[in-house]
């Protein structure tokens, strides 16, 4: 099963509910942090899971060993831009924008 665009977008969405809750977290001990917002994000990624998860199980008995990979990659991104300066997401964005450096399969 090839992933199409609807399917990127989905996993997309997915993984700003994950940057969501790494930031959430960061954001603990601080007068920023409410409960509420990180309640809401948790439901939020949930309610996203609970459309995908039809086809985000026939992805897994497709190809399970890609779908753990992706899964380990969007927990990666989502800690790495709730932690980094706002300057190398810049960067990144960039780079990626102008071909700099690319996505590969």
């Amino acid at each position: 099963m090839k992933a199409d665009k609807k399917h990127l977008t989905a996993v997309m969405c997915l993984a700003s509910a994950q940057v969501l809750l790494e930031c959430m977290d960061e954001l603990q001990d601080t007068p920023f942090y409410k409960q509420s917002l990180k309640q809401l994000v948790t439901r939020l990624e949930k309610e996203i899971l609970k459309v995908m998860d039809n086809e985000i199980t026939k992805m897994y008995k497709v190809d399970e060993e890609i779908m753990r990979m992706i899964q380990g990659g969007i927990e990666a991104i989502s800690k790495q831009m709730a932690t980094t300066d706002p300057t190398r997401i810049i960067m990144l964005g960039q780079m990626l924008e102008d071909g700099s450096i690319d996505f590969i399969e």
